[in-house]
């Protein structure tokens, strides 16, 4: 992950937005020229793909946002 963009993707279930930044903060600790695009910057694209039957036009949606900001890893997570 050394020098790669990794996006943040959360469906907003149970504290993800308290594990996805501590995960980041843990990431940039082991790899000081990694950049991570937070799932704040992504949520709304993300939302309508995340429900039970997104349609195609909404999953293009995301990869191009994902594309836009440079993603080259994905971490998905909705806590626990």
């Amino acid at each position: 992950l050394a020098g790669k963009t990794v996006c943040m993707v959360w469906n907003e279930a149970f504290k993800a937005d308290v594990t996805l930044p501590a995960i980041g903060e843990s990431l940039k600790e082991k790899y000081p020229d990694i950049t991570i695009i937070p799932h704040t910057e992504i949520a709304a694209a993300v939302q309508a793909v995340l429900r039970e039957d997104p349609s195609a036009e909404e999953a293009a949606i995301l990869r191009a946002v994902l594309q836009e900001k440079g993603c080259e890893a994905l971490i998905s997570g909705n806590g626990g």
